[in-house]
């Protein structure tokens, strides 16, 4: 569990909890997110299971905060001897790179070597006053003052200098800054702010702030006597602070650029060498993948312009021949990825099966399979769960067959992803007369009835690569299209995308509803569990309500005066219940509204004044605050009205034949209220999308146009 949970534990009075955290697996991690933690988060309500009292859990959450503060002062007290060493060989040794930044600190960047840290890059004390204006706030001033009289700084000064500068960093940086500008800004802090004391003390601030990545020597060597280091990543509060909120707003770099970063170099005389030994060699195997590993550049190079895949798997025999070889390049391409179909899929395969036990039974039936779900074995819920995914992910997609459309069968892309062949059929010929299927596809000899598998073949390029398992076969199978730099096909591509997003989680999917983020200039989606179902829960409302009123205007005992007047509360409410209505969750609203952002902070964000002072646009700005100020006065004009008409057409009470006759006024006043909030949420979020994408999106568009128009004239 770790001295951290322990200590944090003693200081808040609370050791008899710590069998109990032990028993929960609450680790130094899952604490340390809980200070900064959103309201009905994970963390929070896991917290409040094991300790019901909150008087308790506030005692630990001060307590996390004083613990963690005291580890970041100590850190130069606990900090490696850092081993200089040339960046070659400090390069050849490390073969996990971080996201951020390199781990070799010698390896300095071309800006790093023109750019000293007596190049202050930053105002500090501009930045925390230019925030308190933005905010309309005093604290950062207070702060600084504090600074002053007591010459040194609280959890909470720290705290807020840390946000402050962060945020400032974030907007000018991006949140990936170069290591050279957090450095930069740790300088800044320690000599702006804490000028006055010791130089030891602003070197300790400065650490407290942030401490580059490094590589130590831990004494020991390798099998060939080279010495192995330890990669230890940068810290600091700045350090912190970007991680949690790359976390927090699910942002992180892709790793597809960065490995083509790696493969732009041009190739080497060496690399050459090398792949002309691996044409004419079998042996060792440990030279084979020690050299496939060193030509890797290469080999990404030349699959990326191929235009002839047959040639170039003949070139490199050992990509389909050697064991271990596409693990090794799908590794080098998705760290951390490769080992996790094998370890999952067992469980995810047993909620796929009982998901098609209960809702998919004719998917079931199409498929072939005989025997009955509930009886399978372990062995066999693998297998039916891969049997099952072409069926269960089938959608109504189209390829083209010469000048035609042909509709994709569910039968048709469950061929294209595994095929299932008798104990008496000929490979050989399957193989070479095999011309269709361009794309890396499973082939299974056994009985698919019975769920039985004899031999189990990955077929690329007509050629027939044997798996021990058909997990390994599938696996294999999705990290020859990345490996190879090949598209999924059309006929499955629902399939491997299931595997792309949810199995490797390689790109995965995101949805709305969304936030606006400051620091970031756009919107971001909300992944909290308990916002996702309350924005659900009030589209389904919304549409619920306006059924309502609709079956009261055409089947209630409305005059026709009620009802021409509750026609117009129908469709004020009809229309903004359509705008909002996004159960499945699709992020475009989101996208249309990122690109006007991304757009107005491109390039041409200096001819922006030129929109500004359209008369249109004075228009529809002015025309969107009346409708923003219309939403909060309607529902208050609505409650006013029913309070003294509570019978008016086409609200609930309306719907009671005796309304007129009188009711329990304490009954009429939660009606009332109801409606109300009914009508303030489904016009507010109605009118989000009718303001900022339908009529924003109008103007917008027109307005750019005419900024293209003047600088073409």
């Amino acid at each position: 569990m770790g001295d951290f949970v322990e200590k944090v534990l003693e200081i808040a009075g609370l050791v008899e909890l710590i069998a109990t955290f032990k028993d929960q697996d609450v680790d130094e991690n899952v604490l340390r997110k809980l200070p900064d933690c959103q309201v009905g988060s994970l963390e929070e309500r896991l917290l409040a299971d094991i300790v019901p009292s909150i008087g308790r859990r506030l005692k630990i959450i001060n307590a996390i905060r004083e613990v963690a503060a005291k580890s970041s002062e100590q850190q130069l007290e606990n900090m490696y001897k850092l081993v200089l060493i040339n960046n070659e060989e400090t390069c050849s040794q490390s073969n996990n790179n971080f996201e951020q930044e390199s781990i070799c600190s010698v390896n300095i960047s071309e800006v790093d070597k023109c750019l000293s840290l007596s190049d202050q890059l930053f105002n500090v004390k501009e930045i925390i006053v230019q925030s308190d204006r933005e905010k309309g706030t005093a604290k950062g001033q207070e702060m600084l003052q504090l600074i002053i009289s007591q010459g040194m700084a609280s959890f909470q000064v720290k705290s807020l200098i840390k946000r402050r500068t962060v945020n400032y960093l974030i907007r000018n940086y991006s949140n990936y800054p170069p290591r050279h500008v957090k450095k930069n800004l740790a300088e800044c802090i320690s000599s702006q702010l804490f000028g006055h004391l010791a130089e030891q003390q602003q070197i300790d601030i400065k650490s407290l702030f942030y401490s580059d990545a490094k590589s130590i020597d831990t004494e020991e060597m390798d099998q060939k006597g080279r010495i192995i280091y330890k990669n230890i990543p940068a810290t600091g509060l700045i350090e912190d602070r970007l991680k949690y909120l790359r976390n927090k707003n699910c942002i992180s770099i892709r790793k597809k650029p960065r490995v083509l970063d790696s493969i732009t170099n041009d190739p080497t005389v060496e690399e050459y060498e090398m792949k002309s030994w691996l044409s004419n060699s079998k042996s060792p195997a440990s030279q084979v993948l020690q050299y496939m590993k060193d030509t890797f550049n290469l080999r990404s190079l030349e699959l990326k312009n191929t235009t002839n895949l047959s040639n170039t798997l003949q070139e490199w025999p050992h990509l389909l021949e050697t064991s271990g070889v596409i693990d090794q390049d799908f590794e080098r391409l998705n760290p951390g990825k490769s080992e996790i179909m094998l370890r999952k899929w067992p469980s995810i395969a047993k909620q796929i099966c009982e998901f098609a036990e209960r809702s998919q039974t004719k998917a079931i039936a199409e498929s072939g399979i005989k025997k009955m779900f509930s009886t399978l074995s372990l062995d066999e819920i693998t297998i039916a769960a891969f049997v099952m995914l072409p069926y269960l992910t089938s959608t109504s997609a189209y390829k083209k067959r010469g000048a035609k459309k042909v509709k994709i069968s569910a039968a048709a892309a469950a061929d294209f992803f595994i095929q299932f062949v008798s104990k008496t059929f000929d490979l050989e010929s399957f193989k070479a007369n095999e011309s269709e299927r361009r794309q890396p596809f499973v082939v299974c000899v056994g009985d698919l009835a019975n769920l039985i598998i004899k031999d189990v073949y990955v077929m690329l390029e007509r050629k027939l690569i044997k798996s021990p398992t058909i997990i390994s076969a599938v696996d294999l199978c999705f990290k020859l299209f990345h490996v190879l730099k090949l598209k999924f096909p059309d006929e499955c591509y629902p399939v491997w995308s299931f595997f792309d997003h949810t199995v490797y989680q390689i790109n995965e999917i995101v949805s709305p509803p969304a936030s606006y983020k400051e620091n970031l200039g756009r919107l971001v989606p909300i992944k909290n569990g308990p916002s996702l179902l309350k924005f659900k829960l009030h589209c389904v409302l919304s549409a619920l309500y306006c059924g309502a009123m609709g079956a009261n205007i055409c089947f209630g005992r409305l005059s026709t005066t009620e009802k021409l007047q509750g026609s117009i509360f129908l469709m004020t409410y009809l229309i903004c219940a359509v705008s909002r209505w996004n159960y499945g969750l699709s992020p475009g609203p989101i996208r249309v509204i990122n690109s006007f952002l991304l757009y107005d902070a491109g390039p041409l964000k200096d001819l922006l004044h030129i929109s500004m002072q359209s008369g249109v646009v004075k228009i529809m700005r002015m025309f969107i605050w009346l409708m923003e100020f219309s939403i909060c006065v309607i529902p208050i004009l609505q409650l006013v009205l029913l309070t003294f008409a509570p019978c008016t057409a086409p609200f609930i009470l309306s719907m009671i034949p005796n309304c007129r006759e009188g009711s329990i006024p304490g009954f009429q006043v939660g009606i009332h209220l109801f409606e109300s909030w009914m009508g303030y949420h489904t016009m507010y979020s109605g009118a989000t999308w009718l303001c900022y994408v339908l009529l924003g999106g109008i103007t917008g568009f027109l307005e750019y146009l005419k900024i293209m128009e003047t600088l073409v004239s």
